[in-house]
């Protein structure tokens, strides 16, 4: 029996750690109304742009589909398949493997000009908070602010409806996290984001904020400001804030920093200090002036849940050769070109058009490699 060639949508599982920063004052502008949001992607695991995750050159152990792609024969030069006539020389074989744990901090821009920013965080978050719902993920996200003037600030998470982060127990999560994250605009004018995280994830984690971090959980920080970050090199440098966060992957599955920010520099004063951060880490770069905050939103909910629309390729392949299949349990999909999936070059990754692999699924991809 041949599978369905396009497979059904399924539950969406993972764990994932993010924390988010929303800053801004003085000269911005509300969301665009057609500046669109735009999107780099970097591998939270390793923090690199191109490399992809596990591979080898085992090809797929079943094959249910009319077109099947080359098995191992163990001859690593090349494979042909009688159907499609091509040869294959490029395999990658990438698992999507998700984490049991996720912590996420906001690190939310309390300043003068961050409320409708801070009011599009809180009605389109249901789009990222649909990932953690039901997907068995054991999640804590909370919210901290910009502002490290403030005693009740300074790195604290803020307590709404008695709850300083939501989990999988908190009744109404999506509206308590709302609430968290509209925290007004009467905070400090200079915005210290890196400061923010780093003390509430580090300087208070076995103080006020104990227990919202776990050491095996994934850690991801996203940045969401309409203006640069002011932090100081107290108490830590932008340099030694990129190490630390990188030599937690030590511990954790996957850990990154996301700059949600004026990144076209065109609602406020750019977002000098977090996209540094997140080219050193890895993680979203999305645009605060654009006006699709359900896309970015969701884009983040993949993200952070550790799921992927995006597969980097470990080696570049001859245009118009690529074949792609997902093997999910016992069955073999195959999926084409152009409805399905479209190759970026720029990140040597097959892109699915709307398809999400799910936990345990393995994608392949075979291909003729070009020429060094």
């Amino acid at each position: 029996m041949t599978p369905p060639r396009h497979p059904p949508t399924r539950p969406l599982q993972t764990g994932v750690v993010l924390v988010g920063l929303i800053g801004g004052c003085g000269g911005s502008k509300a969301p665009a109304g057609d500046s669109g949001t735009t999107y780099e992607t970097v591998d939270s695991t390793t923090g690199d742009s191109a490399t992809p995750p596990d591979t080898d050159t085992g090809g797929p152990t079943t094959s249910l589909t009319d077109t099947a792609p080359p098995t191992d024969s163990g001859d690593t030069s090349s494979t042909d398949t009688a159907d499609t006539g091509l040869s294959f020389s490029g395999v990658d074989r990438i698992e999507v493997v998700v984490p049991d744990e996720a912590d996420v901090l906001f690190v939310v821009d309390n300043s003068c000009s961050m409320y409708p920013y801070q009011d599009q965080l809180a009605a389109n978050f249901p789009a990222m908070f649909a990932y953690f719902l039901g997907s068995g993920v054991d999640y804590h996200i909370g919210v901290v602010s910009t502002d490290m003037e403030s005693l009740s600030h300074s790195g604290r998470l803020q307590e709404r409806a008695g709850e300083r982060w939501i989990d999988d127990a908190t009744p109404d999560g999506s509206n308590v996290f709302g609430s968290m994250a509209v925290l007004g605009t009467s905070g400090h004018y200079e915005e210290h984001g890196r400061e923010a995280a780093y003390t509430a994830l580090e300087l208070l984690s076995s103080g006020y904020n104990a227990g919202f971090t776990r050491d095996q959980a994934s850690l991801h920080i996203v940045v969401l400001s309409d203006e640069p970050d002011r932090s100081t090199d107290d108490p830590i440098s932008l340099s030694d804030f990129t190490d630390w966060l990188n030599a937690e992957r030590a511990t954790r599955p996957a850990v990154s920093f996301s700059s949600f920010a004026d990144v076209s520099d065109d609602c406020g004063e750019g977002a000098a200090g977090y996209e540094e951060i997140t080219a050193a880490v890895g993680g979203l770069v999305l645009d605060i002036c654009g006006s699709d905050y359900d896309e970015a939103l969701d884009e983040l909910g993949l993200f952070t849940i550790g799921l992927s629309r995006v597969f980097a390729l470990s080696t570049t392949p001859v245009p118009g050769t690529i074949e792609v299949f997902v093997e999910s349990g016992a069955l073999l999909f195959e999926f084409d070109e152009g409805d399905d999936w479209n190759y970026d070059a720029a990140a040597n990754a097959i892109v699915f058009v709307d398809y999400v692999p799910a936990q345990g699924d393995v994608v392949l991809v075979y291909y003729d490699e070009a020429s060094p």
